[in-house]
């Protein structure tokens, strides 16, 4: 571009995004991005002076490179891609923009926690569209969203649940639904943990291979790691919902 030193920009983004410049050209590859694709995103804004602009530039295209790598590594880890390193990629996103989440939650009078925390990011994880905004601009959407939710499912809870919003996302509660009962518990509730049971058996049946391992390791009570379980039980949720619609369709046995 005419406007623009190539080099040296690519020497800012680097700079800004803690990296080496060929690394910059490898995401740009990767995501499928140009130099002009990234000015024509971010323009010069009227009487902006060139080299406010060119800074600007960096800056928004560092972290959008960079949190669109990390985002395509998860979701191919989620699609069954045994060799994404979602952990890494998590992690990174996780350490740069938790404090984001935690600011929607203070402002809005939510508890701040782990679970909360991770639900959000795989919500938006899940669902940006990277033409449409910054990865941060929608993660403080899915927060707001997320803290409206859960408050407005506090105002229900004599609701009939479906399975789908039943079913467990951390993982104590996923081995939980391979508890066996006691005598104690009476015949109704046997029952609900039986039918319950039926249904987190399919559902770790019916996933990938890696994550079919994963779900029987929690259930199994064994150590797996926070991210990898989250992502595990969060594709179980997936499947979950594909079973429960199968079961309204009277495909019950």
């Amino acid at each position: 571009m005419a406007e623009l030193d190539c080099e040296k920009f690519i020497s800012k983004v680097a700079t800004n995004a803690g990296i080496k410049t060929d690394d910059v050209y490898r995401l740009m590859e990767e995501t499928n991005l140009t130099i002009t694709d990234l000015a024509e995103r971010w323009p010069r804004r009227k009487r902006e002076k060139h080299d406010d602009w060119v800074t600007r530039l960096a800056n928004y295209s560092a972290k959008h490179l960079t949190a669109l790598h990390h985002v395509n590594v998860i979701r191919r880890y989620m699609e069954g891609d045994k060799e994404a390193n979602s952990y890494d990629s998590f992690r990174a996103l996780y350490q740069d923009y938790v404090n984001l989440v935690r600011k929607q939650a203070h402002t809005h009078g939510h508890p701040v926690t782990e679970d909360f925390e991770y639900k959000v990011f795989l919500a938006a994880i899940e669902s940006w569209d990277d033409q449409k905004s910054m990865f941060h601009t929608w993660l403080g959407q899915m927060a707001y969203y997320t803290i409206g939710n859960i408050r407005h499912e506090s105002r229900h809870d004599n609701r009939i649940v479906s399975l789908v919003d039943e079913f467990p996302e951390d993982i104590e509660h996923f081995g939980g639904l391979f508890h066996v009962g006691t005598e104690e518990e009476n015949p109704e509730t046997l029952l609900e943990r039986q039918e319950t049971r039926r249904i987190a058996a399919s559902v770790i049946a019916k996933a990938p291979p890696d994550i079919r391992v994963l779900l029987s390791q929690i259930a199994a009570g064994e150590e797996v790691d926070k991210v990898s379980a989250i992502i595990a039980l969060r594709t179980a949720r997936a499947i979950a919902y594909q079973e429960q619609h199968g079961l309204l369709k009277g495909e019950r046995c």
